[in-house]
This record gives C-alpha cells, sequence and structure tokens, in this order.
C-alpha cells in the first residue's frame, strides 16, 4: 500500500543520515524525550490517517537533525 511505498522510498534517506550522524560522533545516545515524542507522533498521524499533523511532526524531527548536524 501507500503507506508501504513511503517508507520504502525514505529508508535509504534515513540510513544515510544515522551513518552520518553516527560517523560524525553526532548521533545522540540518549535521544531526548521529545524527538521520541515527535516519532511517535508521525506514527501515531500515520496510523490515524491525519497527514498534516504527520507531516508538522516530521518537520520537527527534520529540523532535530539539522540542529544536531549544524546545518543551521
Amino acid at each position: 500500500g501507500s503507506v508501504h511505498d513511503l517508507f520504502a522510498g525514505v529508508a535509504g534517506i534515513i540510513a544515510t543520515v544515522l551513518r552520518g550522524r553516527l560517523e560524525l560522533g553526532k548521533y545522540p545516545m540518549k535521544p531526548k524525550p521529545a524527538a521520541l515524542d515527535a516519532h511517535d507522533a508521525v506514527a501515531d498521524a500515520i496510523a490515524k490517517g491525519d497527514p498534516e499533523r504527520a507531516r508538522k511532526a516530521m518537520f520537527d524531527i527534520v529540523d532535530e537533525v539539522a540542529r544536531a548536524l549544524n546545518f543551521f
């Protein structure tokens, strides 16, 4: 289905980001509670068919990664 296709499409990107964070020593050994909450929010929004909420929660995750990698 479409959700499977969505995750299949981003899996490679996520793996690349995680590998990069590990190599740069920017991967948190203990994730921040807010980051865990954002991931839960994405999953919950997808499960409930709320794409706008999922999009906003995903942006929170991307923002955290960008800040951790000092992109801005």
